[in-house]
């Protein structure tokens, strides 16, 4: 009697397969987790860093989106360099998501939402308002919500921005004295008029002629004029 030497093969194929099939359905639980770690495992390299080093492994990083957990960490780090280069990295990716259709960037937009919900209320009040700022912008994204829960979206958007923040310090502009108006030469004033006192102040006028004499009513003035008589021809004056 002979012995099936396939029998081996098939059990070895059924043991595959049910590995396979088993790694299918774990495969949605042991990639997150496996993300999770390297997450975790990146920030942990970031806060060991020099500044520079820091700054230069977030830059190195940011043209990957699985990554974003790490650049919502930077940009708020207390290192200038840290954080500068965290917010580049995150407005890079927003740049990048706005050129693509939505329903590839739908997803992605609602992960840096998750992350900014998630980081925002244990950071200082000084740092939320560019996590707020994003949030804004992400609150406005034309999502496809068939990929992605615009609801959750929604949601995490809104936790970030109901948060308290800072209020801006106001802007103090030294004051500038206004530009000399440009004036003609001035003219010189007109000479003082002598001023003249008023008649009750004129001292009396005092003269030293004689007063004239005062006629007498006895003497009887002329009616009419004397006429004037024309002396006849070829007489003179004289004869008269």
């Amino acid at each position: 009697m002979k012995r099936n030497s396939g029998a081996p093969w098939l059990l070895v194929l059924a043991v595959l397969a049910s590995v396979a099939v088993a790694m299918w359905f774990t495969r949605g639980r042991i990639q997150p987790w496996m993300h999770q770690r390297l997450t975790q495992q990146r920030l942990h390299e970031l806060a060991s860093l020099p500044d520079a080093k820091a700054a230069q492994l977030v830059r190195r990083l940011s043209p990957d989106d699985q990554w974003l957990g790490v650049f919502v960490a930077a940009a708020a780090d207390e290192r200038p360099a840290v954080a500068g280069a965290g917010r580049a990295a995150l407005l890079d990716r927003l740049e990048h998501w706005a050129q693509l259709p939505a329903g590839e960037s739908s997803p992605q937009v609602a992960a840096l939402a998750l992350h900014l919900a998630e980081q925002a209320p244990r950071l200082p009040l000084e740092h939320r308002a560019f996590s707020q700022s994003l949030a804004h912008r992400l609150l406005l994204w034309p999502v496809d919500s068939r990929n992605v829960d615009a609801a959750g979206l929604i949601a995490d958007c809104e936790a970030v921005l109901n948060l308290p923040c800072e209020e801006p310090q106001p802007i103090q502009v030294a004051a500038v004295p206004p530009a000399p108006r440009h004036t003609p030469p001035s003219l010189p004033p007109p000479p003082a008029q002598p001023e003249i006192p008023p008649p009750s102040a004129l001292p009396p006028v005092i003269t030293t002629q004689p007063p004239a004499p005062l006629l007498d009513a006895k003497v009887e003035l002329p009616t009419e004029p004397r006429r004037f008589t024309v002396p006849p021809r070829g007489a003179r004056i004289s004869d008269e």
